[in-house]
Formats: structure tokens, sequence, C-alpha cells
């Protein structure tokens, strides 16, 4: 054993059997030489003369390695007691087991939540430890969990790339949204270009129908006051007197039927109305954007490989004899079918078997394939020597 007191970094590939259970809350690994039971926890040398020091835990009962396993050939060792806290009792120890359900807890826990559980099937871990553990079971866990871990990885390392090409794929979508923006915005302002050129054409015609009218009034005018000047002057001769008014007279009529004809009917206001196009606005305002936003998976086109070992894990059932075809229905579960048990077994995506789905009763003699349609949730099985597709709708 190693001298007591000694620190080790966490990452130090050096380990003890039993390290102090405070001094590991504070990233130290310092080798255990005493269990206290009122703290539930292995104190190092220096917390164990921390219990001598302070009265409130002088009177804490500390076990040392003469009260642990003294079973065969091995080494004196501290007694061996789980140190892991209830996550819901806070405080509370993990040393309570069913196996029933194969779960630890504390007591509180398994008083709780296992009433309904046989006391045959309970469990104090300190008692049947020797019992209880497995070596192997216990590495294979510990081998499963660095695979899973590994695991883990990989995929967080995928996201990361899948995160990049997403931060990528946005950046070129917003470029196409403004690109398309300003292409929009080109052809509003040409639209609206239009309506201003057949606005300015609009005023120019009705500019110089305004401006002739007035040209005309005016030679008019100027010629009543030549013919009334010309009166005038004829005062002293009646025969020419009477001849200026005659002319005077007949210009009076055409300028009486030039007004009534054309330059009164246009005495009207002349107004310039522009009358927006309503249903385009109102088309804009009802779209929910300028085009669609759609999420595209890329195809996967390289080969994928196994990692690590050849296989995670193989799935045995007495109900499957001569596995043969496997699908799956994308919501994790499993179809597999026994070639020479005539029938289709439904496993979970962790491997545990739901149940039959389909058996020999409801008409399949040595299937061979199945394919499951997931919009249509049906089942199609096909058959060794048949030229018959069974499909069995599922519920």
């Amino acid at each position: 054993m190693a001298k007591a007191g000694r620190s080790v970094s966490k990452t130090s590939e050096e380990c003890f059997d039993f390290i102090c259970t405070s001094c590991d809350r504070e990233n130290k690994t310092l080798e255990a030489v005493r269990y206290c039971v009122e703290c539930s926890g292995y104190c190092c040398q220096l917390c164990t003369d921390m219990h001598k020091k302070f009265p409130a835990l002088s009177s804490h009962n500390l076990l040392d390695v003469s009260q642990g396993n003294q079973a065969g050939n091995q080494q004196p060792r501290l007694p061996e007691f789980p140190t892991e806290r209830c996550g819901t009792h806070h405080g509370k120890v993990l040393d309570m087991y069913c196996k029933k359900h194969n779960v630890v807890g504390c007591s509180t826990c398994i008083s709780k939540d296992h009433r309904s559980c046989p006391d045959s099937q309970i469990y104090s871990i300190p008692e049947m430890i020797d019992a209880l553990f497995n070596l192997s079971t216990s590495k294979q866990t510990q081998s499963l969990l660095r695979d899973l871990m590994n695991s883990m990885s990989s995929i967080s390392d995928s996201k990361d790339d899948q995160l990049a090409t997403l931060i990528k794929a946005r950046n070129e979508a917003l470029k196409k949204i403004t690109t398309f923006q300003k292409a929009l915005e080109t052809a509003v302002k040409k639209a609206a270009e239009i309506s201003k050129k057949e606005l300015e054409n609009t005023y120019k015609k009705l500019e110089e129908e305004i401006l002739h009218d007035k040209t005309e009034v005016q030679k008019t005018k100027d010629a009543l006051q030549n013919s009334s000047k010309i009166l005038q002057k004829a005062e002293g001769n009646r025969a020419q007197r009477f001849v200026c008014t005659k002319l005077a007279e007949t210009q009076m009529k055409e300028a009486d039927d030039q007004m009534s004809k054309r330059i009164l009917k246009n005495l009207e206001d002349v107004q310039l109305l522009f009358t927006p196009n309503q249903s385009l606005m109102n088309y804009i305002n009802g779209l929910h954007g300028i085009g669609e936003v759609v999420r595209r998976t890329k195809k996967r086109s390289d080969l994928y490989k196994v990692k690590g070992r050849n296989y995670l894990s193989t799935y045995n059932d007495n109900d499957l004899s001569a596995t043969d075809g496997v699908c799956v229905d994308g919501r994790g579960n499993i179809f597999v079918v026994g070639y020479y048990s005539h029938n289709v077994v439904q496993f979970n995506e962790d491997g545990k078997k739901i149940g039959v789905v389909v058996k020999q009763q409801d008409g399949l003699q040595y299937p061979q394939s199945v394919c499951f349609h997931q919009k249509l949730n049906r089942l199609f099985v096909s058959m060794m020597g048949s030229d018959v597709l069974k499909m069995y709708e599922l519920e």
C-alpha cells in the first residue's frame, strides 16, 4: 500500500484502491487511510487528523484496515463502501441495489420507488459486495464506456463540421437574399420610372392643349380689340361704320362659336392623379418573404467505415431462427426476419426485443426480406419460393 498522504494529480497514471472523498472534490487525489461512518466517506491522513482536531468530528467512527476485507491472501484493505451521493436526496450515499430493476439508489430511493419489489431482490451494497461485484462485467462496462465516449467525441466533431457548414450555407443564402432584394428594388425602381414617364407625357400633352387654347384666345381677343378700334374710327362715315359693324358681328360670332365649342369646355380644372396598384401592394404585404428557405441534407457519397471493434453487440432471441432480412422504421425500431421461425420480430434501438410483429399464423412461410413504408405505416415481406408479397398494416 502506498504511504498515506501522498498526493497525485487527476491526470497521473498512479492510482490507489481508496482515495480521500473530501480531497477528491477539490480535484486532489490522496490515498485514504480511514473510512468515516458518519461522513460516509474516506479520509486521507490529513483529513483523519482534522477529525481528531475538531471536537464536532472527534466522536466520528473512523474505520481502518483492521475492519476491512481480510479474506484469502489479500493484503489488509479498508472497508468497501460506495461514496457516490444521490442526486435526488442530497447527502445520502447510493448504497442500495434493486436486482429486479438493476438500479442502485440511496435508502430513501429504494424505500420509495421500489417498495413493491420483493425483499429478496433488495441488497445492501456494502454487505453483499462480494456476491454482487463481477470484475469482468465492470471491465466490459468500462470498455463500452470508452467506446461510447469515443463515439460521442466523433459525433461532437461531426457536429462542429455540421455547424461550420451551416454557417457557410447561411452566409451564402444571405448573399443570395441581398442580391435578390437589390434585383427587386431595381425592378420596382424601373416600374416607378415608367409611371413617372407616363405622368410627364400626360402632363406635356395637357400643357400643350392649355397653351394652344391660350394662344387662340389671345388671337381672338386681339382681333376683337382691333375691330373695336376700327369701328370707333368710322363714326363719321355711316357706310364704313356699317361695314365695320358687320365685320365685328362676324368676328364676335366666330369668337362665340370658338368659346362654346372648345375653350369654355376646357376651362374645367385639369388634374393629374396617380392611383397606386393596390393589388401589387396587397400581394407584397401578403408575402412571407422574398423566397423559400429549404433545409437540405447533403447526400453521403463516401464509404462508411467500421469504428473500433467489428461489432458493438450481438442480438439473440429464442423467437428468431435463421435471421435473414432486416430494416428500420426511422423511429428507432428494427424489424428482423426469422427464416425458420417464420416471423418478423421487432427490436428497439438498444437491441431489446419489443415483440413478434408477424407470425406464421399471419401467413408467413420462410420469409426472406422485409421493408417498412414509413408514410403508409405498412410492412412488406417477401417469402422464399413465392411470388406473393405480403403487406401488413401496422398500428
